[in-house]
């Protein structure tokens, strides 16, 4: 109990310019941040950016911290999973936005869902995009999560705050859809 009331302090003393207090924090919480985005990152420089953004946040924003909701660690780790999950969206939406490009890359968007496909599959390729793009929300989310950032059904259902079976039922749906386009693609082929 003894380091929240210090971690409440140490939030007053940051609303208040103290820098200190914010390195205090700092030295204190880092480590956890950094283990919760790496864990969903797997990039430890990118989620090393991330945790110096939470604490910019929190020297601007510390006034909204609300001790009747939550903890300070608790207030943190959110932050932290919030602006992991926003930076993963931004690289998904990028992925998606960029062209179509013949690669080796197995790590390129483009490939990942036609992973083991002949070549004769990358001239599907923007159906696909475009199947991908045509999901719900949500669908496209945790399809994204799982096969472009290779997330498990329990990382994505903690990162985006949603029980691990409806990450389930949605990444089913989603490659249900998938595999439609796909089949009909196929056999519309000679």
């Amino acid at each position: 109990m003894s380091d929240e009331i210090t971690d409440q302090r140490l939030l007053l003393a940051i609303c208040g310019g103290d820098k200190q207090a914010l390195a205090i924090l700092y030295d204190r919480y880092a480590p956890l941040l950094m283990a919760v985005g790496v864990r969903l990152t797997r990039d430890e420089t990118e989620t090393e950016d991330i945790v110096h953004d939470v604490f910019i946040e929190v020297w601007k924003r510390a006034h909204t911290y609300e001790a009747a909701r939550g903890t300070v660690r608790t207030w943190l780790v959110l932050r932290m999973r919030s602006r992991t999950v926003d930076c993963l969206r931004r690289k998904i939406k990028r992925a998606l936005a960029a062209p179509v490009q013949d690669t080796d890359d197995p790590n390129h968007f483009d490939h990942v869902l036609l992973r083991g496909a002949n070549p004769a599959a990358h001239a599907h390729e923007n159906e696909i995009r475009n199947t991908v793009l045509e999901l719900p929300t949500h669908d496209r989310e945790v399809l994204l999560l799982s096969y472009f950032q290779g997330l498990s059904v329990n990382e994505i259902a903690e990162s985006i705050d949603i029980p691990a079976g409806t990450v389930k039922s949605r990444l089913s749906s989603a490659r249900k859809k998938l595999r439609e386009v796909w089949s009909s693609e196929h056999e519309e082929s000679p």
